[in-house]
């Protein structure tokens, strides 16, 4: 059974094969996180502090500067991964993670991404799973562009460095709908049990998209796309 993803979730963990972990919101949304709008950039803060747990810095006079060269009130962690406020703010100002800090602008990154979709599906799916099922449906007369494999072939073209045994990939909404009705009619004709269910659950969950749609534009947002982070 697919699971939501767990938002601040270390990048990989709760599976010990690999994961496709979906989020439905516009790829303009997410590019825009690299260098936001000014005006965007108080309210993704919010939304980084809460969902990560993080203090928000306090206001530093310049007497406070002199007197402290460390902030005493920095966050401490035992995890080298865990996004810091700095994170946040490099990334909204748009400036490149040292690579030290490459593993947590990932987790920073796809934190954001889920507080900000509209839904998330997470789903157990290693890579011979995918092909094994892009096969079956294949051999049952499904168009290769819309097969799962789809989900990352195309790349997301965001501002993060590689990041060994992860990918991310998008799709367009359109595409998106496409797939959903084209899993809803196979799947019940697939004979392995593993293809079935994934295709099946992915069916289901894409099949909410004009619903999404019809919330996005009713908040004066893009039409959702979708965004997958692939871990093999």
């Amino acid at each position: 059974m697919a699971q939501p993803a767990r938002v601040g979730e270390p990048l990989g963990a709760g599976s010990s094969g690999g994961e496709l972990r979906l989020y439905a919101l516009g790829i303009d949304e997410v590019r825009d996180l690299f260098g936001a709008p000014e005006q965007r950039r108080a309210e993704l803060r919010t939304l980084a502090h809460r969902a990560l747990g993080l203090e928000p810095p306090p206001q530093r006079t310049r007497l406070w500067a002199a007197l402290f060269r460390n902030d005493p009130h920095r966050p401490t962690t035992t995890d080298p991964d865990q996004p810091s406020n700095e994170d946040v703010e490099a990334m909204l100002a748009g400036r490149y993670a040292p690579p030290e800090r490459n593993a947590a602008r990932w987790r920073l990154t796809e934190t954001l991404v889920s507080a900000l979709a509209h839904d998330r599906l997470r789903v157990a799916a290693d890579p011979a799973l995918v092909e094994a099922t892009d096969f079956a449906l294949a051999c049952l007369g499904a168009p290769a562009a819309l097969g799962i494999r789809t989900l990352v072939d195309t790349p997301a073209m965001l501002p993060l460095p590689p990041l060994p045994g992860v990918r991310i990939g998008y799709v367009r909404g359109a595409m998106a709908e496409a797939m959903a009705q084209t899993y809803a009619t196979h799947a019940p004709q697939l004979k392995e049990p593993a293809p079935r269910a994934l295709v099946a659950e992915l069916a289901a969950w894409l099949a909410h998209y004009p619903e999404w749609a019809a919330r996005a534009a009713h908040g004066g947002r893009p039409a959702p796309d979708l965004l997958t982070f692939a871990f093999a």
